[in-house]
Formats: C-alpha cells, sequence, structure tokens
C-alpha cells in the first residue's frame, strides 16, 4: 500500500468531503477499502465500486479517490518505491505516463 494510506491523512480527507445532499460521508474504512480496491482495479471505477459491496457509485468511488490522491504525503521516496521506480526506468526509460501506470 502507498504511504498515503495512513489514517491521519483519510481521517483529515473526511471533513473535506460530502458537502451534497446525496453524499454519505466516508469512514476511515471506507476509504481504506476503497484505496485497496484502487489497488487492485486501478481506474476500473465499476470493479472499484463493486469490490466495496455496491454501496457506492462508480463516479463517487473516482470522486473519493481523487481527493485522497490529493492529500498523498509529499517528499522523500522510500527505499522500496526507489527501487521500483530504478527498475522501471530501465524498463522504460524515461517514458513517465507508462511508468506512472504500472
Amino acid at each position: 500500500m502507498s504511504t498515503y494510506h495512513s489514517k491521519k491523512v483519510l481521517s483529515r480527507a473526511n471533513t473535506s468531503v460530502g458537502k451534497a445532499p446525496h453524499d454519505v460521508k466516508w469512514s476511515v474504512r471506507m476509504d481504506m477499502l476503497l484505496l485497496q480496491a484502487y489497488d487492485q482495479f486501478p481506474d476500473n471505477w465499476q470493479a472499484v465500486a463493486k469490490a466495496l459491496g455496491d454501496k457506492k457509485q462508480p463516479a463517487e468511488c473516482r470522486e473519493r479517490h481523487e481527493v485522497l490522491k490529493a492529500l498523498m504525503v509529499k517528499g522523500r521516496f522510500t527505499q522500496k518505491e526507489d527501487a521500483i521506480l530504478r527498475e522501471a526506468m530501465k524498463k522504460y526509460g524515461k517514458n513517465w505516463a507508462l511508468i506512472s501506470k504500472k
């Protein structure tokens, strides 16, 4: 799991979403499930929503993921992340669009 999956970030994110009347507030547990489902099904919002037990619509999942993604921890890469990037650069060169999808 990525570094932005911490409960601190997730709980902070809960205060900035859910303004629309149809929105149900996202719990930390639901955020964790969303992020795990996204790791398993990147950019397949139908599958992500289904993994959440059909409690959320695909568009809601996408919008919530964007909020969480914006709160990513910024800073130095971990040694593991650095190794992953180096391997991807060996394989794909400087094609960052392709590397970012992996």
